[in-house]
This record gives C-alpha cells, sequence and structure tokens, in this order.
C-alpha cells in the first residue's frame, strides 16, 4: 500500500511539473507575442508574417508555427515529465529553452550557429538590393561582408578601410544621381542582427551606437552628400521588424518579396539551429 501511495504521489508530481512547464511556456508566448505586436504595431508587418509562414514548405511551416507558440519540445520541458537533463548539451549551462537554441547560447555563437542564420538571410538582402538597383538603373556600388565570398570586390569609390575604424558593417551601398550636372552621392550603412522578439529594440540601439562612429566619418567626407545609417532586424523566428522599411528607398517595389524571403531564410536556419542542438559539432556551412 506505501509502495502505491509512492508513485500515485510521483505520478502527481510530475503531473503538476507537466502543467507548471506547460503555463510557463505559454505565458513566454504570450509575453513574446505582445512584446513584438507593441514594438511594431503595424498591420503590414502582421499580414508579411502570415504570408512569410503560409509560403513555407509543411515542415518549416510546422517548425515555424509551433517556434512562434513555444510548442517546440525541448530539454527543459522534458525535464518535467522525465529524467532529461534540462541543460543546453552545447554550453551546458544554461537551460535548454528555444530562445536559448535560436539566439542565446555563447557556445552556439562561437561554433558560428548564429553566423550561419545571418550570413543567410544577409545574402537573400544583398541579393534583393542589387537587383532593384539595377532595374532602377541607378548608378552604385555595394560591397558586403560575407567570409569567403568576392561578389562584392572593394570598397565605394571614395571610402577607404581606414574610415571604417576596424569595424565591417555587413553591406555598404554607394548611389550617384545626376542633377543639372552635378553628382550626388549617398551611402547606406546596413547592418544586420537576427535576434529574438524581445531584443528587437536593444539590437537596432546597439547597432546604432556601434556604427554611428563610422557614419561620422563618412559624413565629413567631401565626396559624400548624404550618409544613411540602418540597422535591420529579421527575427530568429522570421518576424520582418518595422527597421526594414528604412530599405524601402532601395529595394522599392521590390520591398515585399525581399523581406518575405528573407523572413523564409530565417526560418529554414533557425530550424537547422534547433534540431541541430544536440549534435555538439556544427555541420552547416553559410
Amino acid at each position: 500500500a506505501l509502495s502505491a501511495d509512492r508513485e500515485g504521489t510521483c505520478k502527481e508530481l510530475k503531473k503538476q511539473q507537466k502543467i507548471k512547464i506547460i503555463k510557463e511556456d505559454a505565458k513566454a508566448s504570450k509575453s513574446c507575442e505582445k512584446t513584438w505586436m507593441y514594438e511594431e504595431n503595424a498591420e503590414d508587418l502582421h499580414e508579411t508574417y502570415t504570408k512569410i509562414l503560409h509560403s513555407l514548405p509543411a515542415k518549416q511551416m510546422e517548425f515555424a508555427v509551433k517556434a512562434v507558440s513555444n510548442g517546440l519540445i525541448t530539454r527543459r520541458w522534458l525535464s518535467f515529465v522525465s529524467n532529461t537533463d534540462g541543460k543546453c548539451p552545447l554550453c551546458k549551462r544554461h537551460d535548454h529553452t528555444i530562445g536559448h537554441i535560436l539566439a542565446g547560447c555563447k557556445t552556439a555563437l562561437h561554433q558560428g550557429r548564429f553566423t550561419y542564420r545571418h550570413d543567410n538571410v544577409l545574402r537573400v538582402i544583398r541579393g534583393w538590393l542589387k537587383k532593384s538597383l539595377e532595374e532602377s538603373n541607378t548608378k552604385f556600388t555595394i560591397w558586403t561582408d560575407l567570409v569567403g565570398e568576392n561578389l562584392d570586390s572593394s570598397l565605394p569609390k571614395g571610402i577607404l578601410p581606414k574610415h571604417l575604424n576596424g569595424m565591417r558593417p555587413d553591406i555598404i551601398i554607394s548611389t550617384t544621381t545626376t542633377e543639372k550636372g552635378v553628382d550626388n552621392t549617398a551611402v547606406w550603412i546596413i547592418e544586420l542582427t537576427c535576434p529574438t522578439e524581445q531584443r528587437f529594440r536593444a539590437s537596432n540601439d546597439l547597432k546604432r551606437e556601434k556604427y554611428e562612429p563610422v557614419a561620422a566619418v563618412f559624413r565629413k567626407l567631401a565626396n559624400i552628400n548624404v550618409v544613411e545609417l540602418v540597422p535591420i532586424e529579421v527575427g530568429a523566428r522570421g518576424r520582418p521588424t518595422r527597421s526594414l522599411r528604412n530599405l524601402k528607398p532601395l529595394l522599392q517595389r521590390n520591398y515585399s518579396n525581399a523581406i518575405e524571403e528573407a523572413g523564409r531564410a530565417a526560418i529554414i536556419a533557425s530550424m537547422h539551429i534547433f534540431y541541430g542542438s544536440e549534435d555538439l559539432q556544427w555541420r552547416h556551412h553559410a
């Protein structure tokens, strides 16, 4: 009888623990959604995200929906219903949660897992920027900081490595228009981050602060008329942010297609990151 009582007590404890984790994850999901809606507060972004989700193949769509609703099974979740160790298998320090796996693990960062996602999204944005500028017949030069790729071989004319103060923005674009025989040159400094929704605003502020000294140097150059510093974010779960609207003058009619493809690229890369979190060696390459 005593053994049966103990077994019943253990089952009840496990049941209560399971209920607790479900409630915590639901609360986190609601907070995440609330944060995004509060910071963005724009119907067009919500509509864009819906389009992104519906345009995904079935497997990727299932992952994305579960990711935004905190429905993915993590070690932390399993630890409440079994004897599974709830810690991240990579860093072995923090809980194995969706947010930690997708954007918080320092070990994953050092292994290049987040860089893999960042560079895949950056390629999409770079591609659409190039296409849009070519279609507009604008005279332009584009430089992209992608390791091992020399598609954009040199910095825009008049910009020297010393002007960057040792820093490497993701994209530098120089555009030149001529009015009444006078050339007007604008330089765009674009820096991409793929954070969780709660970090959208903080990430933008940090990147703006980091690259403002570079923009200040550019503004002093006699051959540059306008300098635009544009930190942008595409969420780790593929959510677009209002900072992306600042690319509209460059993307023009391709804006929606570019944002949707960037969101899909982030989701697909994050799926590899999530399901690869049990693999101690990172096997994907950007």
